[in-house]
């Protein structure tokens, strides 16, 4: 084999490795693409509201798969930890139960204050049954382009509104543009009239006189709560009075409530979470006018260990609705890592503290609705829609009832059967979800008789109440 040869055979022996090497670089390329590449969910229903939508999942990223009530919006998340990153990568929907173009402008400039990003780009894009606009984000000298942001809105109407965030670190502009398009392509959302019909449920409530809406005992209602055994565990007394301008009278519900069945949750000092049973204590005061100008709602709340003496959780909300838009909340604890938080929620039309459930439900049963949306303002100041529906009566189970009705809290796992009368008075209200109970009618003697160690307390609080009732 002459030079020349050995030249030539050297030469292609090399070209061999390079391109044995381009493609051992080319397969691990597409290797780490396919296992980086985020793979979405099969779109997520958000029940009763007529919504979908898919988040990532897999290859690393983490979600419960579900829309999940929290901090009066319900979200649907996913996240991604990467190693060398202190803040995990997200793309979150946020159903929005009250605002308005305003406070969304308000909230990306907040945004934009705290987190020293500027918007680069924004359009729009169309999604099955609403229309997303989106603005992207990116820090000033992020000179690679892999820190970035992107916000989309989309309007349902009656001051519902979707969010979308997606903040993905490790990936550049343009896929992250390409993920947006991706996700969106895959929401839909078919409005339905429930909202609608919930509404004007709620003006019938709020914009009459409430002494013609609320439920009105002549005498001072008593509860037994019952465990799903059937085991007393607990009472709830009520009462309302009215008093001063005859033309504007003011409406008070008072509320006593006792639970032996509740718990202390503490951590140890390795992180274990650990339950401790405890006795539920609470007070609940709500003043509001006939003519439903404003309210305050207060609620006492004490949990008492039974086995460690001393030991005591206390909490106090206020809720002051600041407005027809607005409400301010107010929350005190004794606890370290909760001292004193104050807040404004934004509620919309379709909102009703749940102390007027009764109210709904009488003007829902004299309505032509089977099922209707309303946001209920709960103790402690958070806004849950809730789906009520209209029923069969369950003979066996209630044979006295008139009605029955169904509350399915969105977003929560939470359900309430109730069964009344024909004149609205509670006959049964069983509750699933976070805790099983059953609520009956009790009389003073039951109570007495179920939970002796309270009797005092009980005697002393009824006579009050009947010497005060309407």
């Amino acid at each position: 084999m002459n030079h020349e040869e050995i030249l030539q055979k050297y030469s292609a022996d090399k070209i061999f490795l390079l391109c044995l090497f381009a493609a051992s670089l080319l397969t691990a390329y597409w290797m780490v693409e396919a296992r980086s590449a985020i793979i979405l969910t099969e779109p997520i229903e958000l029940k009763h509201i007529g919504l979908s939508a898919p988040i990532p999942h897999k290859n690393g990223w983490e979600s419960n798969k579900k829309w999940t009530h929290k901090d009066n919006t319900i979200t649907l998340s996913s996240y991604f930890q990467p190693q060398a990153q202190f803040f995990p990568d997200v793309v979150q929907f946020i159903y929005h139960l009250a605002s308005d173009a305003n406070s969304r402008e308000s909230e990306i400039d907040q945004m934009i204050t705290n987190s020293g990003m500027e918007m680069v780009e924004e359009g729009k894009k169309q999604a099955e049954g609403i229309s997303f606009e989106w603005k992207c984000f990116k820090y000033p000298d992020d000179l690679n382009d892999i820190s970035n942001k992107i916000l989309a809105y989309a309007d349902l109407g009656q001051g519902r509104w979707l969010e979308l965030i997606i903040s993905v670190s490790d990936i550049n502009y343009v896929k992250t543009q390409k993920l947006l398009k991706k996700i969106i392509g895959q929401v839909s959302y078919r409005k339905n009239n429930l909202l609608t019909k919930g509404i004007e449920i709620i003006d019938l409530v709020k914009n009459k006189p409430l002494l013609n809406s609320i439920h009105s005992p002549q005498k001072p209602e008593l509860f037994v709560i019952k465990s799903v055994r059937n085991k007393p565990i607990g009472y709830i007394l009520n009462m309302t009075t009215i008093s001063g301008n005859t033309d504007d009278p003011e409406i008070r519900f008072t509320r006593s409530a006792y639970n032996n069945k509740t718990y202390i949750k503490r951590e140890k000092t390795n992180g274990e979470k650990v339950t401790i049973p405890a006795n539920l204590d609470q007070a609940t005061y709500f003043i509001t006018q006939n003519s439903y100008k404003s309210f305050t709602w207060e609620s006492e709340v004490a949990h008492t260990a039974k086995s460690i003496p001393g030991l005591v959780d206390r909490y106090y909300f206020k809720v002051n609705m600041v407005d027809t838009n607005n409400i301010a909340v107010l929350r005190q604890s004794n606890q370290q890592d909760l001292n004193v938080d104050e807040k404004y929620n934004k509620i919309s039309r379709a909102t009703l503290p749940s102390i007027f459930r009764d109210a709904i439900f009488k003007k829902l049963l004299m309505s032509q609705q089977n099922n209707i949306i309303v946001d209920f303002i709960k103790e402690g100041g958070k806004v849950i829609p809730a789906l009520i529906s209209i029923m069969d009566n369950d003979p066996k189970l209630t044979p006295k009832a008139s009605y029955t009705l169904k509350v399915e809290f969105i977003g929560l796992e939470n359900i309430e059967i109730i069964s009344l009368d024909n004149k609205m008075n509670m006959l049964r209200k069983s509750v699933t979800g976070d805790n099983n109970y059953i609520f009956e009618p009790a009389s003073l003697n039951d109570l007495i008789r179920l939970f002796p160690e309270r009797a005092g307390a009980i005697i002393e609080k009824v006579k009050f109440y009947e010497q005060n009732v309407i």
